[in-house]
C-alpha cells in the first residue's frame, strides 16, 4: 500500500488546493467592493397582462368579439347551443359556480405568480339544475390557456371540443390550447399493465395464503409438540428437541416442489418481515455505515426533486431562485453531489464483494474465477435491477397515463408531449432506459423515467469493472494505476469540455438562474456539453473509480491498521484527525464552491473548468474518508449515526425507493388545484412528510416487486454469483 499511497495523496492535495485558490479571486472582489449585482427589474416578468384576461368572466360574458366567435361555430354545434343557454342564464346547472370558477389575475406577478388555474372543482361540479332542457351536463372541462408566460384555467361546457375552443379564442395572440381529458384510454400499454400487475397481485395473494397456511400448521404442530413434551418431562423443557423441530421445519420446506417454492417467493408477509428484520449483532463483513449513507443520500435527492417538481407551480418562483444565494439553500440545491455518493458506494462494494468472492478460488488452479462465476456476476446484476425498473416503466407508460386524468389538477397536463413522463415511455422510447443506455442519447432529460440515468451509468461501469478486479487480484498496484489513469482521462475530458464550451460552474439549475438575474452571464448552460458532463459515463467515472480504490483499501484494511499502529498514539491521532479534516474540506468545497458565484461574483472560464473537472474527485475523497475511517474503527460518533440499526429496513429498499420516488412526487403534484407558495417552514414540513411516506410506500412495493424476484433467483439459481 505504501508504494502507491504517496502519488494519490499528492493528487488529492492538488485537487483540494487548486479550486480553493480559484476562490481567492472571489474574496478579493468582495474586499474591493466590486458591484454585487444588477437590478432585478431587467429579469422579472412584466406587469402588462392582456386586458382580455384581467376581468375574464366579464370578458367572456360581454366581449362582442368573443361571442362573434361563438356565433361563428356551426349552427348544429352542441357547444354553440350550450353557450347560448349559459349566456342567457337559463342553464340547467349552477351558473354561479360556472362563472365563479374563472381565475382573476392578482398580485405577486413580479415574483413569478403567472399561473391562474381558477377553481377547477367548481367547474367540475357545475351540473344540471333544471328540467325540461334537452341537454344535460354531467360535468365541464378545464382548458389550460398559455399566453406567453401566463397560464389561465378556463371553464367550458363539456360539449365543446378542442376545435370549438380554439375557434372561440382565435383572436387571442400567441394562444396555445391544451385539452385536459377525463376519460379512460384502454390502449395496449394499459391492457398489458393491468394483466402484468394483476398477475403479480394474484401471485402475492396466493403466496401469502400458502405461507399463512404453512405458518399456522407449524404453529399448531409446535403447540401440540410442546404440550406432549411438557406432559412427559414436566418443567424440564428439552431445548434440543425444540431446535430439532426448527431443523425439521426447514427440512420440510426444502422438500416442497419447485412450483410451490416459486409461489412462496411472493409471500407478502414473509417478504415484509424480512425487510423489517433487524439483526441482533452486526455482520463484521458488512459495511454498516453504508446503510445510513444510502438513506440520507437518497433523502437528499428526493428533497431536491420535490423542489424541482413544485418549481413550475410556485407563485413565488423568483423568490425561490433568489434564495439559492443563501448558503443553507445551497445545501439543498446542490444535492447533485449525492449521486456521486452512490457511485463511490457502488464501486467500493463491487470491488470488495468480488475480491472476497474470488477468495473461494484461491486454493484452485483458476484463482481468477470460473466462467460460471463471471456469467453469474452479470446475471445477478440484471436480476437485481430489471424487475423494479421494467415494471416501473410499464406502470408509467401503461397505467400512469390513464390514472393521471382523474386527478383534478389543472396545473399539470399528463397527456401533453414533453410535459408528460408517460409520453416519454410510449412506443420504443423505453428501450434506452430498459437496456441501460439512456445516458448516451442526445438529451437524457427526455428519456423514459429520465432520473434513472444513474442506473445506466452504474451498469456501464459494472460491465467494465472485472478488468480492474482481475488486475487487483493479480497485483493491487496495477489495478490502482489503471483506475488512476481512467480517473485522469476523465478529469482531462471534463476540463477541456467545460473550458472550451464555457459550461457554468454548477450542476444546479437554481444557481444558474440566480446568476442570470445578476446581469452578465458568460457561460453556456444550454449547450450539449452541459448535459454530457452530468450524464455521460466518460464524464462520471471519477467517483466510481475512487470507490474501486476504496474497495481495495478496505480489502487490505488489516494492513492499513497495522501501518497506523506503527506510529505512537499521539502521532496516530494527529494523522487520523488530519485525514478527517482534509475530507471535510473536500466536501465543503464541493457543495459550497459556487456560493460566491451564485451571489454575483465572477469566475474565469478556466477556473470554472478546473472546478468542474475536480469537484467529483473532492466529493469522492470525502465519502471515501468517511467509509474508510468507519470501517477501520476510527469513525466515532459518525460511525454510530450512519451505522445505526434503524437505517437497515429503508436501506434494503433503497433501489426501489430511487426508482419510484419521482413517480410518487408527480402523482402528488397532480393533486394540486392551486399554486404552491414556498416558505421555509412549509417546505420543511412537506419534505419531511414526503420522505417518510415515500420510504414507507417503497417497503410495501418492494414486497410485491423487488423481494419476490430476489427470492426467485435464490430458488432457481441457488443465490450463487
Amino acid at each position: 500500500m505504501n508504494n502507491f499511497s504517496s502519488p494519490i495523496f499528492l493528487f488529492v492535495i492538488f485537487c483540494l488546493l487548486q479550486p480553493i485558490s480559484c476562490y481567492f479571486q472571489n474574496y478579493h472582489d468582495l474586499l474591493l467592493g466590486q458591484p454585487k449585482r444588477q437590478d432585478l427589474d431587467d429579469f422579472r416578468y412584466g406587469h402588462n397582462i392582456p386586458q382580455f384576461f384581467r376581468d375574464l368572466p366579464e370578458t367572456l360574458q360581454n366581449n362582442p368579439e368573443f361571442f362573434e366567435n361563438i356565433l361563428a361555430l356551426r349552427n348544429d354545434s352542441q357547444c354553440y347551443d350550450d353557450w347560448q343557454i349559459i349566456r342567457d342564464y337559463e342553464s340547467p346547472f349552477d351558473v354561479f359556480k360556472f362563472w365563479d370558477s374563472y381565475p382573476i389575475p392578482g398580485t405577486g406577478i413580479v415574483e413569478g405568480h403567472v399561473t391562474y388555474p381558477g377553481q377547477p372543482q367548481e367547474c367540475f361540479d357545475a351540473k344540471s339544475g333544471y328540467t325540461g332542457i334537452k341537454t344535460s351536463f354531467p360535468d365541464t372541462e378545464m382548458f389550460f390557456l398559455v399566453l406567453q408566460t401566463f397560464n389561465f384555467g378556463v371553464c367550458m361546457p363539456s360539449s365543446c371540443t378542442v376545435e370549438d375552443v380554439s375557434s372561440i379564442f382565435e383572436n387571442v395572440d400567441g394562444l396555445q390550447l391544451v385539452y385536459k381529458r377525463n376519460t379512460l384510454n384502454a390502449d395496449a400499454g394499459f391492457v398489458i399493465g393491468v394483466i402484468v400487475f394483476g398477475t403479480i397481485l394474484l401471485l402475492c395473494l396466493a403466496g401469502t395464503l400458502r405461507g399463512a397456511f404453512y405458518r399456522i400448521s407449524e404453529m399448531m404442530e409446535k403447540m401440540t409438540s410442546d404440550y406432549r413434551m411438557t406432559a412427559e418431562l414436566g418443567n424440564d423443557f428439552n431445548v434440543q428437541a425444540a431446535s430439532g423441530r426448527e431443523i425439521d421445519s426447514e427440512h420440510k420446506r426444502s422438500r416442497e416442489s419447485l412450483p410451490i417454492k416459486m409461489l412462496m417467493c411472493f409471500d407478502f408477509y414473509a417478504n415484509f418481515t424480512k425487510i423489517l428484520a433487524i439483526p441482533r449483532s452486526p455482520n463484521p463483513d458488512q459495511l454498516s455505515v453504508l446503510n445510513g449513507m444510502r438513506v440520507m443520500s437518497l433523502g437528499w435527492v428526493m428533497i431536491c426533486h420535490l423542489l424541482l417538481a413544485q418549481f413550475t407551480f410556485m407563485d413565488n418562483v423568483i423568490y425561490v431562485i433568489e434564495r439559492s444565494e443563501n448558503m443553507l439553500f445551497q445545501t439543498l440545491v446542490n444535492a447533485y453531489a449525492s449521486v456521486d455518493t452512490f457511485f463511490v458506494m457502488s464501486g467500493c462494494l463491487v470491488m470488495l464483494g468480488t475480491l472476497r468472492a474470488l477468495d473461494r478460488f484461491k486454493d484452485s488452479n483458476n484463482r481468477f474465477g470460473s466462467v460460471k462465476f463471471w456469467l453469474m456476476f452479470y446475471a445477478h446484476r440484471l436480476i437485481r435491477l430489471w424487475p423494479a425498473l421494467l415494471l416501473t416503466i410499464l406502470f408509467v407508460a401503461g397505467i400512469f397515463s390513464n390514472l393521471a386524468p382523474f386527478f383534478y389538477s389543472p396545473l399539470i397536463q399528463s397527456d401533453v408531449p414533453k410535459l408528460s413522463i408517460s409520453y416519454m415511455c410510449k412506443g420504443s422510447k423505453w428501450l434506452s432506459t430498459g437496456f441501460f443506455y439512456s445516458n448516451l442519447i442526445a438529451d437524457p432529460s427526455l428519456s423514459c423515467i429520465s432520473w434513472t440515468w444513474y442506473v445506466s451509468n452504474d451498469v456501464q461501469f459494472y460491465i467494465m469493472s472485472p478488468l480492474f478486479i482481475l488486475l487487483a487480484k493479480q497485483k493491487r498496484i496495477l489495478s490502482v494505476a489503471a483506475i488512476g489513469f481512467c480517473i485522469f482521462v476523465n478529469t482531462i475530458i471534463d476540463l477541456l469540455a467545460s473550458g472550451l464550451n464555457e459550461v457554468p460552474p454548477s450542476e444546479s439549475a437554481f444557481t444558474v438562474l440566480a446568476r442570470k438575474i445578476h446581469g452578465e452571464y458568460m457561460f453556456n448552460s444550454s449547450g450539449p456539453w452541459s448535459t454530457r458532463l452530468y450524464n455521460a459515463f466518460y464524464c462520471r467515472f471519477q467517483p466510481y473509480g475512487i470507490g474501486l480504490i476504496l474497495g481495495i483499501a478496505i480489502y487490505e484494511k488489516e494492513k492499513l491498521v497495522r501501518l497506523l499502529n506503527i506510529f505512537a498514539y499521539r502521532n496516530r491521532v494527529l494523522i487520523i484527525g488530519f485525514i478527517w479534516v482534509l475530507g471535510f474540506i473536500a466536501g465543503v468545497v464541493n457543495v459550497y464552491g459556487c456560493y460566491f458565484w451564485a451571489n454575483g461574483y465572477p469566475m474565469q472560464v478556466w477556473s470554472v473548468a478546473f472546478y468542474n473537472a475536480t469537484q467529483r474527485i473532492l466529493w469522492g475523497f470525502f465519502i471515501s474518508v468517511i467509509v474508510l475511517m468507519c470501517s477501520t474503527g476510527y469513525g466515532g460518533i459518525i460511525e454510530q449515526i450512519l451505522g445505526a440499526k434503524f437505517w437497515i429496513p429503508f436501506a434494503r429498499v433503497n433501489y426501489t425507493t430511487y426508482i419510484i420516488h419521482l413517480v410518487l412526487l408527480v402523482l402528488y403534484i397532480q393533486t394540486l388545484e392551486t399554486n404552491f407558495h414556498f416558505t421555509t417552514i412549509e417546505y420543511t414540513l412537506l419534505a419531511s412528510g414526503m420522505l417518510m411516506c415515500i420510504n414507507c410506500v417503497s417497503i410495501v412495493i418492494s414486497c410485491f416487486i423487488e423481494a419476490p424476484f430476489i427470492n426467485l433467483e435464490k430458488v432457481l439459481l441457488g443465490g450463487k454469483r
